[in-house]
């Protein structure tokens, strides 16, 4: 519990004050979120990640454009993920992603509590990622940072 708090702690100070910014994955610089899916599990969720060594991003979107996919960058190397399952609008939710690498991420129905676990990619233990919802009055940046 120590160690996941004090991973999750460097996370989110990599994630405010990244010193040396390298990119700004904001494909907007306004809320692409949707209002109808404010308080919803539907919507985009962005994050930053840290692993020894290394640092990245990732992205979600479960079904704001009337699709679902994610995406992760570590190192300059992306990664679009597929998935086997459906979501339903309102409902908690674990989806399973795989593309190589692979992860689950849970979310409430309300949007609330996202997470990501079981992430797996080769050369990158022991990942530590901060992962929150886009909405439509919050804008969220990713930035990967040294």
């Amino acid at each position: 519990m120590k160690r996941s708090f004090s991973i999750i702690t460097i996370a989110t100070f990599l994630f405010i004050t990244s010193c040396s910014k390298s990119n700004d994955y904001t494909l907007s610089e306004t809320p692409t979120a949707k209002a109808v899916y404010d308080n919803s599990n539907y919507d985009y969720y962005k994050g930053v990640c840290v692993f020894e060594g290394s640092s990245g991003i990732i992205a979600a979107n479960i079904y704001n454009n009337n699709s679902l996919s994610a995406y992760v960058r570590v190192d300059g190397v992306d990664y679009n993920f597929t998935r086997t399952q459906t979501v339903q609008g309102g409902e908690g939710v674990t989806l399973n992603f795989v593309s190589g690498p692979t992860y689950s991420f849970t979310v409430d129905g309300n949007g609330a509590r996202p997470f990501i676990t079981n992430l797996v990619i080769n050369g990158h233990p022991d990942a530590a990622w901060l992962i929150v919802k886009e909405t439509s009055t919050a804008l969220v940046k990713c930035y990967e940072g040294t």
